[in-house]
This record gives structure tokens, C-alpha cells and sequence, in this order.
């Protein structure tokens, strides 16, 4: 079995040595770029964040956390993508080329705007089976997104509760939305008097349910779905927690592919040569 693997590996960088070769032979300046180990890199990297990634959620409650999740690694793959772009464009100028004709460097523009703008857009994509896991969750058919949201947002999201109201239906009308959302009944009661949660606003009496925390969770899940309904329906906004996510979509994600391009091929000349070119020597 290992010596199949050896096989296996030593063949592997055998064809790579080849492939190498032939790219430098037949189109040196492709060969500049490495595009080709570029796009199996990335092909890994999606390969393995597809094999961790969480592409389910089995309650409501549950795309609070997703959604969170979901922004947070969009975040970091990004940075990840730009710091790869960074060593990538250094690694092509750390091979000089001299002073070819400017025609010459069409290759490395294309070649480092298809992969600047693979890179870009990645994390976009693999942010999608996850707001797709969001939109999608099952909801009790009583369920009213909007209906639901505003309910749990008013009194400051239930932290400053007026005395009449908990002699309303309303803390019971609370308990069944955010039953939908946790999928088992929740228990909270009026906070007592002199308890942590008292908040200056409660100065009248106000008071909010205790335990916090069961509303401010239930109204970041409504709120999850809810965006994630708008953002894949294409109808968000910048005030959308996903609006980031959706630089996919954007034309500036081509035109910041094709400037890093465009840039990759200026600095290929050595500084002598703009020297020149604006001094005039």
C-alpha cells in the first residue's frame, strides 16, 4: 500500500516536471503566471472548506448561529484570497522578463485577472449552500417573518417592558412566536425587582423578561432568515447582514481583477525603465 502511494506521488510531480516544462517551452509568459498551480490550489482549498462546511441546520433557532458563522468565514476567506493574490503577483515579478514589448504582457493581464477574479469571488460562492440552509429551514405555517421580527423588537426587544403589558396576552403571544423558532415551549418570567437586568430606561417600572437572552437569540434567527431570504432573492440592501457577501454579484469584483492585472504587468518592468520613462534620462 505505501509503496502504491509513492507510485502514486512520484508519478504525480513526474507529470507536474513535465507539464512545467512544456508551459515554459511552448508559453513562457503563461508559464511566468503559474495560473494553472493557482487554479489547483484553489480548487483544493474549496474542496476542503466544502468537506467541513456546514450546509444544514436542522431548528430555526440554529440559523442565529449559521448566519453569524457564515459572515465570519466569508471574512476570513477573503483576507485568505487577498493575502494568496499578494504572494501570488510577488512570485511573477520575482521573475524578471526585462523590457519585452508591452504586447507581450496581454498573457500575464488575462492570466492574472482570470485568477485574481476566481480567488475574489470564491468565498462568495461557498457562502451560498449555507444562506441556501438558512432561506430554506422549515417553519411552522403559522410562521409571519415580518410579523414575528417586529413583535420581538418591540419595547427595546423586550428589555424595558412596560407594568401593563404583563397583564396582557402579549408575554404569552412571546412565549408561542419564540416557540416556533426554538421548536420547544421557552420559560421567562418578568424580571424581579433590584435584579441585575434592571436598565436605567426602568425607571417607571419598566422591567424586561428574564432570561434576556431567549428574545435577543429568537430575534437574531427571524432576523437571519429574513435576510437571507431577501439577499438570495436578490432584493437586499446595504443595511442586509449579508450585503457584504454579495461582492460576487458586483462588477468591481471584475474590474479590481483586472486592475490587479493591469498592475502585475507594470511592475514586470524594472524600476530603471519607469525611471526613464518619467525622467526622462
Amino acid at each position: 500500500m505505501i509503496a502504491r502511494i509513492r507510485n502514486v506521488y512520484v508519478s504525480l510531480l513526474a507529470f507536474i516536471w513535465r507539464l512545467d516544462r512544456w508551459l515554459l517551452l511552448r508559453a513562457p509568459m503563461l508559464w511566468r503566471t503559474r495560473l494553472p498551480y493557482l487554479l489547483v490550489l484553489l480548487s483544493l482549498a474549496v474542496i476542503a472548506a466544502l468537506t467541513f462546511m456546514q450546509t444544514s441546520i436542522k431548528r430555526p433557532i440554529e440559523a442565529a448561529d449559521l448566519a453569524s458563522s457564515t459572515v465570519i468565514c466569508w471574512w476570513s476567506q477573503l483576507v485568505g484570497a487577498v493575502g494568496v493574490l499578494f504572494l501570488w503577483v510577488r512570485s511573477i515579478n520575482n521573475t524578471r522578463v526585462g523590457e519585452l514589448a508591452p504586447h507581450r504582457h496581454i498573457v500575464t493581464v488575462v492570466a492574472v485577472a482570470i485568477g485574481s477574479y476566481l480567488w475574489l469571488v470564491t468565498p462568495s460562492l461557498l457562502a451560498y449552500p449555507r444562506l441556501n440552509a438558512i432561506k430554506w429551514i422549515e417553519l411552522d405555517e403559522a410562521a409571519d417573518l415580518n410579523k414575528d421580527f417586529n413583535f420581538v423588537s418591540q419595547y427595546s426587544d423586550w428589555s424595558c417592558v412596560p407594568p401593563d403589558v404583563w397583564n396582557t396576552s402579549e408575554p404569552n403571544r412571546l412565549r408561542a412566536i419564540l416557540a416556533r423558532y426554538y421548536e420547544y415551549e421557552v420559560e421567562f418570567k418578568k424580571a424581579a425587582e433590584g435584579s441585575f437586568f434592571i436598565q436605567p430606561c426602568h425607571l417607571n417600572g419598566d422591567r424586561p423578561i428574564d432570561p434576556s437572552s431567549l428574545v435577543d437569540r429568537g430575534k437574531e434567527a427571524i432576523g437571519s432568515i429574513k435576510a437571507a431570504r431577501s439577499f438570495l432573492e436578490s432584493n437586499y440592501d446595504n443595511e442586509n447582514k449579508f450585503y457584504s457577501i454579495g461582492i460576487g454579484r458586483s462588477w468591481w469584483v471584475a474590474a479590481a481583477a483586472l486592475g490587479i492585472g493591469i498592475l502585475t504587468a507594470i511592475l514586470s518592468y524594472p524600476r530603471y525603465v519607469w525611471r526613464r520613462t518619467f525622467a526622462g534620462d
